[in-house]
């Protein structure tokens, strides 16, 4: 790179850097404004209604006449109902997530996920994967409204609106930022092991106590694996991954930028307001750490069930209830 007569020499970082920011001579910069278009938005909202749609009719139509027939009353009734939505739900997108990674070269490695980062991963062609990410972005939208309209109020209220909003977050920059890879990996196991928490407690509900025993044990095994072992793997990898060494957002964490014409956007030098641009990368490094703290709380709670289960020899039940609900309940 010349500047006037003088020749200047960077390294190999910086040739990278100025590489990726220099594109005075192109009309349309490229990696910029990878924002949700107007139509993506639309798809959103429409498919979030969708979803609660279906959720609103399974529960009326099947979920709560098969509790009734069933003897299921009151209280319970209703987390019957709520136990087999996400049930269902969870395994549909464990089912969609497999057969649409299955064919993917990242779903069997990891290096694949940061691999020619982010240059290569600017026009995924792997079908259904767009579809996917939407999918878990309306779910998790409307299941926010769900959780504060609709759900039962629980102790770890609090928790689960926390974990909501990074979720939408997560799912929603990893997009932008082109990062979609690792998140598709991450919210297919994310996913996975929620069928076992929602049907155990909705097999719990009909008083099938052995099923719903396994379906826990299976649950607490799953979780301490893929939300305590393989995410927090994801995370460090992601964090130290030296495929991506080279990627400007890595070397900054807030910046001002001139040519942000926006109060709001989100681009190649991440989350902008008002000219100040926060690295999109480590934004999601930090969302990953939150969810990775939430894990942990609820491992606590899950110890906690399976030692009044396996030593007190109890009955499983879900210390997250409010004490006036168990003793209406009882």
């Amino acid at each position: 790179m010349s500047q006037g007569n003088e020749v200047v020499h960077h390294g190999p970082i910086a040739q990278h850097i100025v590489k990726f920011y220099d594109r005075r001579h192109e009309d349309i910069v490229p990696w910029r404004d990878f924002a949700f278009t107007q139509y993506d938005m639309y798809y959103l909202v429409g498919l979030a209604v969708l979803i609660f749609i279906i959720r609103t009719t399974l529960s009326q139509y099947i979920f709560k006449p098969f509790g009734k027939k069933n003897n299921i009353i009151g209280k319970n009734l209703h987390r019957f109902v709520e136990n087999s939505w996400f049930t269902v739900y969870y395994l549909f997108a464990v089912v969609a997530g497999i057969t649409i990674l299955w064919n993917s070269s990242w779903l069997w490695s990891l290096d694949k996920c940061y691999d020619e980062f982010p240059d290569d991963h600017m026009n995924e062609t792997l079908p259904g994967l767009e579809f996917y990410y939407i999918l878990g972005l309306a779910f998790y939208t409307q299941a926010l409204f769900g959780l504060v309209f609709v759900d039962e109020k629980m102790k770890d209220f609090n928790e689960m609106f926390a974990h909501h909003i990074c979720t939408i977050l997560l799912i929603s920059i990893s997009k932008i930022g082109r990062a979609h890879r690792i998140g598709s990996l991450i919210l297919l196991l994310h996913d996975s092991v929620d069928i076992f928490l929602y049907s155990a407690k909705a097999t719990n509900e009909l008083r099938l106590k052995t099923l719903a025993d396994t379906l826990f044990g299976l649950f607490a095994v799953t979780f301490f694996l893929l939300r305590l072992v393989y995410f927090p793997y994801i995370t460090y990898y992601t964090t130290f991954n030296d495929h991506i060494k080279y990627f400007p957002q890595k070397w900054y964490f807030i910046r001002k930028v001139g040519d942000v014409d926006k109060l709001f956007q989100v681009d190649s030098y991440g989350v902008c307001i008002g000219g100040y641009c926060i690295s999109t990368w480590y934004f999601l490094i930090c969302l990953l750490c939150t969810l990775i703290c939430l894990h942990i709380y609820w491992f606590s709670i899950i110890t906690r069930m399976a030692y009044t289960k396996l030593f007190l020899k109890k009955e499983l039940e879900d210390p997250r209830h409010h004490e006036e609900q168990k003793k209406k309940n009882k």
